[in-house]
């Protein structure tokens, strides 16, 4: 019997998928049974494998942000990137729905839509804000590409 869990996240990434079928993992998310689970990490192209964007549902929160490969520098990798990173996510530094703001420059989180990520009344704008900051990441990213 699969948890509930499972079944709130596979409705959910399965709804992003169809609201943007282009989107990099969608076949996986439209795919049977579909994924379940909290984390999606997309490489980034360019980097030689060391790095991912990362975007995550929890109960209460989404959020979108760069993780390394083992033994990789994230901070070392990023520090010409934080004004960019600064000036794209200036917004989502300074919310109240995010009272912790950010952790780091390529560390955003969107915190508790209204109701929780469970209210599917706000899965739009959930979808919307994941798939925004997806790609405005991957945009900076790919003008430090490594050749």
């Amino acid at each position: 019997m699969e948890k509930r869990d499972t079944r709130f996240r596979r409705a959910f990434w399965r709804y992003y998928a169809l609201l943007y079928p282009n989107t990099p993992k969608a076949q996986e998310f439209l795919g049977t049974p579909g994924f379940g689970g909290h984390t999606l990490v997309y490489r980034v192209e360019g980097w030689g494998g060391k790095l991912s964007v990362k975007q995550w549902l929890g109960s209460e929160t989404v959020g979108t942000d760069i993780r390394g490969r083992k033994g990789v520098d994230v901070a070392e990798l990023m520090d010409p990137y934080r004004e960019q990173f600064d000036q794209e996510f200036a917004d989502d530094y300074k919310t109240d729905r995010c009272p912790w703001g950010s952790l780091l420059p390529w560390y955003v989180t969107y915190c508790r839509p209204e109701g929780g990520t469970r209210n599917c009344d706000r899965w739009d704008e959930m979808a919307k804000w994941l798939e925004e900051r997806r790609q405005m990441y991957e945009t900076i990213l790919a003008r430090g590409r490594v050749h």
